[in-house]
C-alpha cells in the first residue's frame, strides 16, 4: 500500500547506556553487570525510528552540544528519519538501563537537552488529515500540548509516558491514547474522549472491548518494545489502515522487538 500521509514525532532522543544483569537488584543491592553497551534512544526518537519502516518520517527534538549529539543524530538518519532537531547548550539526554536475564528492564531518565524543547519548536509543521502526529510525554507538557494543538486536522497520538505528567487538557487534544496497563489504571477517572489503546505485553493490546492476543515469542530484551508498537501503529494509520489493522500490525512488530537487543537497534 502506498504512503498517503507522514509521520510527525514530536519528542526526546537520548543515548542510552543499557547494562545487562541475570536480576534486577532490590533496593539497597549491589549486582554484578555482565555487559554495558551503548544505544540510541528516547521514546520520541524509538518512536520515529519504528515509523520510518513504514511512512515518511519526521522528528522533532533537542540535543546537546555534547559527543553525543552527532551520533544520534547519525542514528535517526540510518533509519530514514528526516530529522528537525535543535542543538542547545549543555548535554543530550541520557537513559540509564538496566536488562535482567528475562528481558525485563529498569530504566532511569535524565532530561537534558530534551528539557529544552519549546513550543516554538514543535508549532508551524502544516501537517494534513493524512498525516499522524506522535507525542510521548518526555519533553515538557506545554510543548507537546502545543503540538497536538497545531498538529490539527491529522490524527494525533498522545503516549502519556511518565502518565503522572498527563493532564485533562493533553487528553482532550488526543484523538488516540496509548498506554500500558499501569498508565491505563492511573488514568481510570479521566473523562471519555480519545480512542483508548491499552497495550498488554505478551498479552497483547486491547482496544475498546476488542483483544488482540499477543505473539508468542522468546523475549530477549523488552527496551523499547512500546515505542516500535506506537511508531508502527502511526506509519499505518498513515498509510491509510484502519485502526484494528494497524493495531494488529503494530502488536505483531513489537513482539518482534523483543527477540532482540536494545530498542531503536530491535526495530530493524
Amino acid at each position: 500500500m502506498a504512503s498517503t500521509g507522514r509521520v510527525v514525532v514530536a519528542g526526546s532522543i537520548n543515548a542510552d547506556v543499557v547494562v545487562r544483569v541475570a536480576r534486577l537488584p532490590r533496593p539497597g543491592e549491589t549486582v554484578a553487570a555482565t555487559t554495558v553497551e551503548w544505544h540510541a534512544g528516547g521514546k520520541g526518537a524509538n518512536q520515529a525510528a519504528a515509523a520510518a519502516g513504514g511512512a515518511p518520517t519526521r522528528f522533532v527534538g533537542c540535543v546537546g552540544d555534547d559527543e553525543h549529539g552527532p551520533r544520534l543524530l547519525d542514528a535517526l538518519g540510518r533509519f530514514g528519519v528526516d530529522v528537525c532537531v535543535r542543538t542547545v547548550s549543555g548535554p543530550s539526554g541520557q537513559a540509564f538501563v538496566t536488562v535482567d536475564g528475562t528481558g525485563e528492564n529498569s530504566i532511569v531518565v535524565v532530561a537534558g537537552a530534551n528539557a529544552g524543547l519549546a513550543v516554538a519548536d514543535v508549532t508551524g509543521l502544516a501537517l494534513t488529515e493524512a498525516d499522524v502526529a506522535v507525542a510521548p510525554l518526555e519533553s515538557p507538557v506545554e510543548a507537546v500540548l502545543a503540538f497536538l494543538q497545531d498538529a490539527a486536522p491529522a490524527r494525533r497520538i498522545l503516549n502519556p509516558t511518565p502518565v503522572e505528567r498527563c493532564t485533562p487538557a493533553l487528553l482532550a487534544e488526543a484523538d488516540i491514547v496509548v498506554v500500558n496497563e499501569h498508565e491505563h489504571a492511573v488514568l481510570a477517572d479521566a473523562p471519555p474522549g480519545p480512542t483508548m489503546i491499552v497495550t498488554l505485553g505478551p498479552r497483547g493490546v486491547r482496544v475498546g472491548d476488542h483483544h488482540t492476543p499477543g505473539v508468542e515469542v522468546r523475549a530477549v530484551d523488552t527496551t523499547g518494545a512500546g515505542d516500535c508498537f506506537v511508531g508502527t501503529l502511526a506509519a499505518r494509520l498513515a498509510r491509510g489502515d484502519d485502526l484494528a489493522a494497524a493495531t494488529a500490525a503494530a502488536n505483531d512488530a513489537a513482539a518482534r522487538s523483543v527477540t532482540r537487543r536494545g530498542a531503536m537497534d530491535s526495530f530493524r
